[in-house]
């Protein structure tokens, strides 16, 4: 429990939520069991790209390998979900991934098209086939969890609780040009439709610290004078009207890039029928821009049954993970 503290991990915490790790032996060997892991006889060779070796004798499964034993216990929409975690540039808390904190600006544990490879090198399957079809909807290069939660929310298709508006782009930065001027040399919006000049940027409840201006305020209420905490509060007053500026300029130099954004926020996600609310808006966006009617969609939409699903499949994503 030790080392695992040493990276972090509270040993005792995971154990009560997850329960031990399994471990595969060679059937010859003595299996090794302790109060973290668990022995399980495994006749296979651990050969890359199934498995990756972690030094001293010691492997992983791939994270194609992961995703395929996956497959069998998560729906499309969940095993997406992960594939955009593992593709994405933040990490959830190990032991509790709902409400633990998360680390951002991270470097993708794994590439789209890294894990496309290590899967077709795996023997051809129905796992093989589902956890290509859930690589295919997933949304690489998500920056936060809530972000990889909307995009697997929009390029699932209606029938597994999505709302079929894919194929979309996450974070794809739109460069200034001669004919584009813009107050900044690029912008990044946080969600992009391929098939029509129309995006989304995710405005999540910590992107504006309006909790830390209420904490700055409160502290200098309760000693008034004090000039340290004075400059703080008037720092941060000003910090947060300069990112409210940038975030209104942003939405500006997309527009003069012909790109229609709408903000989506944390709320749009928790409230019940936010995000139908949307996805509608969405579709007038869309055929207006492509002349083309997306009936499957509206459809969709439409459906009670699936709106249940949909339901459902976005409060596993936010509060319970899978």
């Amino acid at each position: 429990m030790s080392r695992l503290r040493v990276l972090g991990i509270d040993g005792e915490a995971y154990l009560a939520k997850w329960g031990k790790l399994d471990c595969l032996c060679h059937p010859d060997t003595r299996r090794s069991s302790n109060a973290f892991l668990k022995g399980k006889a495994y006749a296979g060779e651990p050969e890359f790209p199934a498995f990756l070796c972690l030094g001293e004798g010691v492997y992983a499964c791939s994270a194609a390998l992961t995703l395929m034993q996956l497959s069998s216990s998560l729906e499309l929409g969940l095993l997406s979900s992960v594939a955009s975690e593992l593709e994405g540039t933040f990490a959830r808390d190990p032991v509790d991934p709902v409400r633990g904190e998360v680390a951002f600006g991270l470097a993708p544990f794994a590439e789209t098209d890294e894990l496309l490879w290590e899967l077709a090198r795996l023997p051809s399957s129905s796992a093989t086939s589902r956890v290509g079809r859930a690589l295919g909807l997933s949304g690489p290069n998500a920056w936060s969890p809530l972000e990889a939660v909307l995009a697997t929310l929009l390029a699932l298709p209606g029938g597994e609780g999505g709302y079929d508006l894919g194929p979309i782009m996450l974070n794809r930065r739109v460069q200034a040009g001669a004919g584009l001027p813009m107050t900044r040399t690029s912008r990044v919006p946080d969600i992009e439709f391929r098939q029509a000049p129309v995006c989304l940027n995710y405005d999540g409840e910590g992107h504006l610290d309006l909790r830390g201006l209420e904490s700055a305020a409160m502290d200098l209420g309760s000693r008034p004078g004090d000039a340290g905490l004075d400059r703080s509060l008037r720092s941060l007053r000003l910090q947060l009207r300069r990112k409210y500026v940038d975030d209104r300029r942003r939405e500006r130099d997309l527009a003069a890039s012909g790109r229609a954004t709408l903000v989506v926020t944390k709320e749009d996600l928790l409230e019940r029928g936010a995000m139908d609310l949307l996805a509608q808006q969405l579709i007038i966006l869309l055929e207006r821009s492509t002349r083309q009617s997306l009936m499957l969609p509206r459809q969709a939409l439409a459906d009670e049954g699936l709106r249940a699903r949909r339901e459902k499949l976005l409060s596993t994503l936010l509060f319970e993970h899978p």
